[in-house]
Formats: structure tokens, C-alpha cells, sequence
């Protein structure tokens, strides 16, 4: 809630904003404080410079979503790193899930993402948190493509992340009201003999099925929304998709056409932070 835009500006109404006691103590050469009322580090920080800011960017999502990037939508925005935190918000019945690997190959996409480099700093430095009230997952993996000659087919593709936070000094709390889902991974294709083998089905959620061997017929199912695609049956066959966050099969023979892995419910990468201040359903693996 912002400070109002006109009228007197107290201190009890900045300590309000900022989440502090009404009563605490205020320094204008506070980093934090300065920034709110002057706007950058050099200018004149007044009572007057405080009027109608906040202390918090709220992004609320309120329809659904494929591959939510929230820095971009931050940097998009009049978001300031300098003494704004930022909150998400998934509304109650909103999906945000991640892309499918298509039938070319490729694996599922990550459903909500927090890449802090996008904003041209090393971290929200005021912290960020995420509110789910909805369905959060990755999408699923591509199915392998079947083999040719006597080569092993190709593996899965691995299951995107439900959530992936990643940036040093990233730092995101959670309070997951809904459901988070990890990918799951599209079926390896089978082993070729003489005749071509059959591609693996896609991982759940829209991971597309694999190919057979240079566009012979014998490809994988798709997925749903919820189950994995069955591989093929031409030839070798190729490996059944994962479920939601659940790997796929291998593919009939072969030694090097394993299914593709589950992605994470959530996923830290380079030094970001996740904690869950509240649980809720977490299908796949909590990184």
C-alpha cells in the first residue's frame, strides 16, 4: 500500500510503509530511505519525496501464464532495486506452467523463473516473495528419436522446473497455497535394427513424442496435461513419457536411450535461495 500522494507525510506513515514499528527511529541517509524520497543517491531526501511511493513492487498474476519470466516483468515495470522488495502473487485458479519440449526435440521450459541479471543487478536486495494460490509446473520433456542401423536411439529430454531461482544474493520465500509441479521426462527412443525403432513419448505436461528415424512412421505420443505420451510401437519400441514429475522410460534396447529426468518442483541455480514459509503440494524434487 502506498503512501498517499498528497497531504502531510509522516514518519509514522514511512515506518508503516517500510514494515516497521510506527515509532522506530528514521535516518534520511538510510541507503534505503534516501532512495525511496530522492530517487538516487545524490538528490535531496524529503518528506515531500515520499509521496505516493511504496516499498514493495506487486506483480499479481491473475490469468494463465506460459514461462513467467517475473524479472522481465519487474524491469518492464517501475520496479527500483534501490529500496523497493518485490511480491508475487498467483491468483486461485490461474496455471503457470512451462513449455512443452516439441517434436523436434528440446526439453520441457522452466513455469516461473526469477533470473535477477535481467535486471542489470546482482540480486533483489530487499528480498522477493511468492505468494501460490494456483498451479505452478515445468513442462514436460521431449521424447527421444528412435534409432536407424543398429544406433541406439536418442534419450529423453529432461522435465522443466516448476520454479527455477537463479542469481547470487537471490533470495525468494515462498508461501505455496496451491500446487508446484516438476516436468516430467519425454520416453528414450528405441534401439534401430534393419528397420528404424520407434521415438519415445513425451513427458506430461505437452512434452511432444519423438520421431522414429528420419520421419519413418513409428513416432510417440504427445502428453497431456497430466499423463505421459506412450512411445511408439514400430520396430523397438520407444519409452513411455513421465507423468508429472516422473522420468521416462528407457527405450526398448539399446544402452544409451534412457528416458529423461523429472524436473525440480523448484530449482536453485548460481547461488540463489528458496524457503518455504509455507509447504503446500510440491510434486518433484524441492532444490
Amino acid at each position: 500500500m502506498a503512501i498517499s500522494a498528497s497531504g502531510a507525510v509522516s514518519f509514522a506513515d514511512i515506518n508503516t510503509e517500510f514494515g516497521r514499528s510506527s515509532t522506530a527511529s528514521i535516518s534520511f541517509t538510510d541507503t534505503r530511505t534516501h532512495y525511496m524520497s530522492a530517487g538516487n543517491a545524490s538528490g535531496q531526501a524529503d518528506f515531500a519525496g515520499f509521496r505516493g511511493k511504496t516499498a514493495s513492487l506487486n506483480i499479481t498474476i491473475a490469468s494463465n501464464q506460459t514461462g513467467y519470466n517475473v524479472a522481465a516483468s519487474a524491469a518492464s515495470s517501475t520496479y527500483n532495486p534501490n529500496y523497493q522488495s518485490l511480491a508475487v502473487v498467483v491468483n486461485s485458479g490461474v496455471t503457470v506452467y512451462g513449455l512443452g519440449g516439441d517434436a523436434n526435440g528440446g526439453p520441457g521450459g522452466s513455469g516461473l523463473y526469477f533470473f535477477s541479471t535481467q535486471l542489470g543487478a546482482t540480486s533483489f536486495p530487499y528480498g522477493v516473495t511468492l505468494t501460490n494460490n494456483g498451479t505452478i509446473g515445468g513442462g514436460g520433456g521431449n521424447g527421444g528419436t528412435g534409432g536407424y542401423n543398429f544406433n541406439d536411439g536418442y534419450p529423453g529430454n529432461n522435465g522443466g522446473d516448476g520454479i527455477r531461482v537463479q542469481g547470487t544474493g537471490m533470495a525468494v520465500t515462498i508461501y505455496n497455497n496451491g500446487t508446484i509441479n516438476g516436468g516430467g521426462g519425454g520416453g528414450g527412443g528405441g534401439l534401430g535394427t534393419s528397420s528404424p525403432a520407434s521415438g519415445g513419448g513425451g513427458g506430461a505436461p505437452n512434452g511432444g513424442g519423438g520421431y522414429s528415424y528420419a520421419g519413418v512412421p513409428g513416432y510417440g505420443q504427445a502428453a497431456t496435461a497430466t499423463t505421459g505420451g506412450n512411445g511408439g510401437s514400430s520396430g523397438n519400441a520407444g519409452g513411455r513419457g513421465g507423468n508429472l514429475a516422473a522420468a521416462g522410460s528407457k527405450g526398448s534396447g539399446g544402452n544409451f536411450n534412457d528416458g529423461g529426468g523429472a524436473g525440480y518442483a523448484s530449482r536453485i541455480l548460481s547461488g540463489g535461495s528458496i524457503t518455504y514459509a509455507t509447504a503446500g503440494t510440491r510434486n518433484g524434487t524441492v532444490g
